[in-house]
């Protein structure tokens, strides 16, 4: 094949590879009208469209068929309910018959008590705020003037302060392991009519601000002024 031939060959190759990518260009603008195009234009282009090749291409593939997954047959089991805790107090509540009602209405004979039909329901006490009030006699020598002596308080975790261990260990336990703010804890307790800012609470809850030592008392250790408030 001479070098002219080649030539012409490869202009006619150019030729149809040209009228190729026109083809598939108009199919792929038909397609971005029927897709984003206004409703008018999806209605003509669609028309339009099903004439096309590729439509008939499309329209003639058989649909795979779906895959069908079978669940095996079960039983459903009820749901039974765990019993309450034995741990937990009692509060015995006796539901007890009229003398009227005690009567047998066959024989008119007084029925006698054989057992006990228990129901448990699982009540919530409120949390109650309480007072430690210590109260130390004081004792004086009548020979000796300024002789005045009293028992010494106990160990306290926060010297002069107003909030006992117990208080003090509620507010760590809801603060650290609850997760619930000092905003809503101060909330909590203005309902008990004990009115606590939140910097306050804070500065009871700071982190390294307790040990327990092996006599299970709180010592307030020496924090630096970033853990002083404010936490």
């Amino acid at each position: 094949m001479t070098l002219t031939e080649e030539l012409a060959h490869a202009r006619v190759e150019i030729d149809v590879l040209k009228a190729n990518n026109e083809h598939l260009q108009f199919q792929l603008e038909q397609l971005k009208r029927l897709i984003y195009g206004h409703r008018a234009e999806r209605i003509d282009t669609l028309a339009g469209a099903m004439t096309l090749p590729l439509f008939d291409q499309l329209a003639s593939t058989p649909a795979a068929a779906p895959d069908v997954t079978t669940i095996p047959h079960h039983v459903r089991q009820k749901p039974t309910r765990k019993p309450i805790p034995d741990h937990l107090p009692r509060e015995i509540v006796t539901l007890d018959l009229t003398q009227a009602e005690k009567a047998c209405p066959c024989c008119g004979g007084e029925r006698h008590h054989i057992g006990d039909a228990v129901s448990e329901k699982l009540d919530y006490v409120p949390a109650q705020l309480s007072v430690l009030q210590y109260r130390r006699p004081k004792y004086a020598c009548s020979a000796c003037e300024g002789q005045i002596t009293v028992a010494p308080l106990p160990l306290q975790p926060i010297e002069q302060g107003m909030a006992a261990p117990g208080l003090l260990a509620h507010i760590i336990v809801s603060k650290w392991a609850d997760h619930l703010p000092l905003n809503r804890q101060a909330g909590m307790l203005k309902r008990h009519g004990i009115e606590l800012s939140p910097n306050t609470l804070g500065c009871q809850t700071a982190p390294n601000s307790y040990q327990v030592t092996a006599s299970n008392s709180f010592h307030l250790l020496s924090t630096s002024s970033t853990l002083s408030c404010g936490v």
